[in-house]
């Protein structure tokens, strides 16, 4: 097995940023491994997954796989924020993760994260024979640290690139004239392309901590986080024309999740007046949100939350 890196690219350069106490193996490209792992190279070679998922959600047409082995030594190993690929890199549609961890308690932590914005985030405890299924371009996430060692593979399903229908496509449609909440706009803002981008407005603060957790202190990741920072900076301006529905729905998708953390403090700590910084996520003590904000914030994103296309 070899470390894991993140693929930083500025200027035209790519810096590989090692990710702390990960390790990994490429079953589909590396015989040694398929020698080494013969029932995970048995699986490889069975398509029913791919064949299953394909009847279900037709427009993707799944034929190829390919399986990633990953060991967590632990001691605080973890994934920063992001999207597994993107449409226009190649044709991987479906990410499915399988847990091998028996004895698994949350004290360990290595939950994977999922950000199904606007809806709040889920954690998925990484418990033995658990298989896990999400958009590998389009679902945000991430993985916790992990305190004591933790072991899982991923298969990537992908579709030929014959099959490519119009998820496919490189640019956004125009945002609407005004910057008024509505449908139009709803779903401006929830096309693939521009919704990662709102992604990172909504989590900024934790994507930022997701990266120095990850990575060992280096220039690198110094360069990493100044480039996560302008990179916000630049969508903020991009997207300005989209005030003030951009804010209603970044305040609609923090009372949600307030609302959510705090429930979820109460219930660990005996105290429901919590509320979680947008920017950080970090739970503070404060005021709890009141019954008709919350239901303002889920009439909002109701409206929203049509327009999400996952596949």
């Amino acid at each position: 097995m070899h470390l894991n890196h993140t693929h930083l690219v500025n200027k035209g350069q790519t810096h590989l940023l090692p990710k702390s106490q990960i390790q990994e193996a490429e079953l589909t490209f590396d015989p040694s491994v398929r020698q080494a792992a013969p029932l995970v190279a048995q699986l490889n070679d069975d398509r029913s997954l791919c064949t299953m998922l394909s009847l279900f959600i037709p427009q993707l047409r799944l034929e190829e796989q390919a399986i990633k082995l990953q060991y967590n030594e632990g001691g605080g190993g973890c994934f920063p924020m992001h999207f597994d690929s993107d449409e226009q890199l190649d044709m991987r549609r479906v990410t499915a993760i399988f847990y091998l961890n028996e004895n698994w308690k949350p004290g360990h932590g290595g939950q994977l994260r999922l950000y199904p914005f606007p809806a709040p985030p889920v954690d998925i405890p990484p418990v033995a024979d658990r298989l896990v299924l999400f958009s590998t371009t389009r679902m945000l996430h991430r993985v916790l640290p992990s305190t004591v060692p933790r072991s899982c593979f991923t298969i990537w399903l992908s579709q030929a690139r014959t099959h490519a229908g119009p998820a496919a496509a490189a640019t956004a449609a125009p945002a609407p004239a005004t910057g008024q909440p509505g449908n139009d706009m709803w779903r401006f803002l929830m096309q693939p392309a521009v919704r990662q981008h709102v992604c990172k407005l909504a989590y900024e603060g934790e994507w930022s901590r997701s990266l120095r957790e990850s990575h060992p202190s280096s220039s690198d990741t110094d360069t990493a986080l100044l480039k996560h920072h302008e990179e916000v900076a630049t969508i903020c301006k991009a997207l300005s024309s989209c005030q003030p529905a951009l804010r209603l729905l970044l305040d609609a998708a923090a009372t949600v999740q307030q609302a959510a953390a705090a429930d979820t403090t109460a219930q660990g700590v005996g105290n429901s007046h919590v509320i979680v910084d947008e920017g950080s996520g970090v739970v503070q003590g404060g005021s709890p949100v009141t019954k008709q904000q919350l239901e303002q914030a889920y009439d909002v994103l109701r409206q929203i939350a049509g327009h999400v296309r996952w596949f």
